[in-house]
């Protein structure tokens, strides 16, 4: 790396050290879920992931899912826009 970037980079860095805005990221010690246990902070609650409700593994979501795919992909674009979720583009 250009030693002079290098110097402005730490020294960026430092700064947001020096206010308290520097983030490091944290390590997850188990599967991701809604709670889980972090190496700097033990056991926690995730609230910033789509899954903080813990629900992204529960089978009857998966199923939904796959069953909202599955109808969606049985429907053509001519239907959906018939009935007018969606206007036609050529």
């Amino acid at each position: 790396m250009n030693a002079t970037y290098e110097r402005k980079l730490n020294a960026e860095l430092d700064k947001l050290r020096e206010a308290g805005t520097y983030k490091s990221l944290r390590h997850l010690t188990t599967p991701m879920d809604a709670h889980v246990r972090m190496e700097e902070a033990g056991d926690v609650v995730v609230l910033s992931s789509n899954n903080y409700l813990g629900l992204a593994d529960n089978p009857e979501v998966v199923a939904a899912g796959v069953e909202a795919l599955a109808y969606r992909c049985s429907i053509s674009d001519e239907e959906i826009a018939l009935a007018g979720a969606v206007p036609i583009v050529d």
